[in-house]
């Protein structure tokens, strides 16, 4: 919560000094647990040096920018109030966050259901589904979490899987759940322990392709190594946390390039279009556009760049006013 207030009171800052339209921000932190919610109730008071009231917004931001709304419920009890009770939702993240699986999916089905501007980062404790999803014992608490009636299907999945491989089909089925419930992008980058196991993947999904494509450029900015996974390791020398996700650029690039190419190879185009498509790509952020783009160019699998007045565009250059043409 802290680390979440922190970057909504820098933002602020940041807008006002930039004579930004700053909308209102609001952030609620729902905490079933008494200990742990009086104990973040006790800590946001002090940091703010004022009362933090129940279960209403507190205006923190000398501008009224900033309102905090602390409650002590489930996370099920507030989900379902919001999608019963509001029918026109403002842009929202949800970062859900359970102990364990205990979460019902149908919550999710719900928010995509109702709501288009709306993103989730759910925290999937893999580690334990990966040892224990093939007992009996948990078979309804993994029914509830992936919101199935039959897991069969997922466990013949993981039959004769181990480690890696086992999670990632777990990752997998998961996010295709929430693209059934219908979040139109998903992600998932794994956190891994000190000895090499897996320990939690994030889910993150939405139904807008520019909140995805933010995300991805997020996760390429952390990244370090050539691998194109999206995994937390711990850097064993320093005990800190290293985001791996992407292969270095230039490889990047070259796929980028090649996913363009597939999808418009002997076709004219807008040069708009091809960027919002470049947006829906896996895991390759848009800011490569260009670089790829230039890459199809001096390969001459792009033919010419004409803008709408009939002018020819400046060499490595696709302005949204033109149409583009491939080999």
């Amino acid at each position: 919560p802290f680390l979440i207030i922190n970057e909504a009171e820098d933002f602020i800052k940041q807008a006002i000094n930039n004579n930004m339209n700053l909308p209102t921000i609001y952030l609620v932190f729902t905490e079933a647990d008494i200990n742990n919610y009086t104990k973040l109730k006790n800590n946001i008071s002090s940091y703010f040096n004022q009362e933090i009231i129940d279960n209403r917004f507190n205006t923190i931001n000398s501008n009224n920018k900033l309102k905090i709304y602390i409650s002590n419920k489930k996370h099920e009890e507030f989900i379902s109030n919001i999608t019963n009770e509001i029918d026109k939702m403002i842009p929202a993240l949800f970062f859900i966050d359970p102990f364990k699986w205990k979460i019902p999916f149908d919550l999710n089905k719900k928010i995509f259901e109702k709501y288009n501007n709306v993103e989730i980062i759910y925290n999937l404790m893999t580690e334990e589904l990966s040892r224990f999803i093939e007992s009996e014992k948990i078979e309804n608490a993994v029914k509830l979490l992936f919101g199935l009636d039959d897991i069969t299907d997922l466990i013949n999945k993981i039959k004769g899987t181990a480690d890696k491989e086992r999670i990632d089909i777990i990752t997998k089925y998961y996010r295709n759940q929430l693209e059934n419930a219908g979040a139109k992008h998903t992600l998932n980058f794994d956190i891994q322990r000190e000895n090499g196991h897996f320990k939690m993947s994030l889910i993150y999904a939405t139904k807008n392709k520019n909140g995805f494509d933010s995300m991805k450029e997020v996760l390429n900015l952390l990244s370090s190594k050539n691998t194109n996974q999206f995994v937390y390791l711990i850097d064993k020398h320093i005990n800190q946390e290293c985001l791996e996700l992407y292969p270095k650029d230039e490889i990047i690039i070259t796929e980028l390039a090649s996913y363009i190419y597939d999808n418009y190879k002997s076709k004219h185009v807008k040069s708009k279009e091809v960027k919002e498509k470049v947006k829906e790509h896996p895991y390759i952020p848009s800011k490569y556009f260009t670089k790829a783009m230039n890459i199809l160019y001096d390969t001459h699998k792009i033919y010419s760049v004409i803008k709408f007045d009939g002018a020819i565009a400046k060499k490595h250059s696709y302005p949204d006013d033109s149409i583009i043409t491939f080999k």
